[in-house]
């Protein structure tokens, strides 16, 4: 489930002394802004932004849609996968 992945992740951050920043695996517009990440500054450069990260000072976020929202385009998936025989797009 999306919670968990996200303790995991947030575990595996903490293990490692990484920052974290918010990502989906998003595939289609309807997932766009479903994640994200948040600073605590105004205006700033890509350095910036990246030093902030790693000093641990971005927080992330998200909507986690749940396996009954998931399931439909799992299944969606899974048909076309089937009736392509089974082969890599």
């Amino acid at each position: 489930s999306g919670a968990y992945q996200n303790k995991a992740q947030k575990d595996i951050a903490k293990e490692l002394g990484l920052g974290r920043t918010g990502g989906s695996d998003g595939h289609r517009a309807k997932k766009i802004g479903t994640s994200y990440t948040t600073f605590e500054m105004g205006r700033a450069s890509v350095e910036e932004v990246r030093d902030n990260i790693r000093k641990k000072k971005a927080s992330c976020g998200g909507i986690s849609r749940g396996y009954a929202l998931v399931f439909p385009d799992l299944t969606k998936a899974t048909l076309k996968w089937t009736f392509r025989g089974m082969r890599k797009v």
